[in-house]
């Protein structure tokens, strides 16, 4: 079954060189013997976080819920995912080796995928180093459910997924990373700080609207899965938050991988979202 210009799963995963960014990517920003002090320094800080977490876990005695830590995991994602891949494409070209995978036997497609999985591959492997905290953490809270801690984690999780599908399609068409890098972080900033500041400042705080304009907002979906009963919206159905989220990130996710490749189409010099229309004589 073709899933992304006409290629199959086995072709953009099994059969897909670019698949190789997987262990690229953990050999640049996860290798602590790499001779890049920049890639030690990244290690190094994850795992001081890492072990506060649990140490803070530890010290709280069931005073931390694990909420909490499914926060820190979304807000990692939208600062760490941007930040390790805006030069994902741009990068290529920044240092003249776009032209060599170009030629190479591989497609647009795969060299897209390819980048995605490698951030994919990440957001995975935070996620399964934080789960641990989280569940000891749900444990030892008193108040806590283990299908709740789910749910979350599919939120955040799928988020992250989206945030590196965006990140990789503006990659795909700046000139530069810096400019994907500063695009992706406006936009992050623009829908998870000052939209949800702009209605609270006009009023909607208490508006029985807020549970529609805030539907696709991660951190307010997971306090919604939290503790949906004591929130200030108690008629809001539980069903409303956490699944549907989910498939609606991903469904977004496959949106922009698949509009960044539609992108790589294009010229390479032209700079364009959408194909232009064929003018006739």
């Amino acid at each position: 079954m073709k899933v992304l210009h006409g290629h199959t799963l086995r072709e953009l995963t099994i059969e897909n060189p670019m698949l190789v960014e997987v262990t690229r990517f953990k050999r640049k920003f996860l290798s602590l013997g790499s001779k890049n002090a920049s890639n030690l320094m990244v290690g190094v800080v994850f795992a001081v976080l890492l072990v506060a977490v649990n140490m803070l876990v530890l010290s709280m005695r069931g005073g931390l819920p694990p909420t909490m830590i499914v926060y820190l995991q979304t807000t990692i994602f939208a600062l760490i995912i941007p930040a390790t891949m805006y030069q994902a494409i741009a990068g290529e070209r920044e240092k003249r080796t776009w032209d060599l995978l170009l030629v190479a036997p591989i497609t647009k497609a795969q060299i897209v995928f390819g980048k995605f999985m490698a951030s994919a591959a990440a957001i995975l492997a935070i996620a399964v180093l934080l789960f641990i905290p989280t569940i000891f953490a749900g444990i030892l809270f008193e108040r806590w459910s283990f299908f709740s801690i789910l749910l979350e984690e599919m939120v955040s999780i799928s988020f992250g997924l989206l945030v590196a599908a965006v990140t990789i399609f503006f990659s795909a068409r700046a000139k530069r990373g810096l400019i994907a890098l500063g695009i992706t972080f406006g936009l992050l900033t623009l829908g998870l700080v000052f939209f949800p500041a702009l209605l609270a400042s006009v009023g909607l705080g208490g508006n029985d609207s807020m549970p529609v304009m805030m539907y696709l907002h991660p951190f307010y979906t997971i306090a919604q899965i939290d503790s949906p009963s004591m929130g200030p919206y108690m008629s809001v159905d539980r069903g409303m938050f956490g699944i549907p989220q989910t498939l609606t990130y991903l469904f977004l996710t496959i949106v922009m991988v698949a509009w960044a490749t539609n992108t790589l189409v294009f010229a390479e010099n032209e700079v364009a979202f959408l194909p232009k229309a064929k003018k006739h004589a």
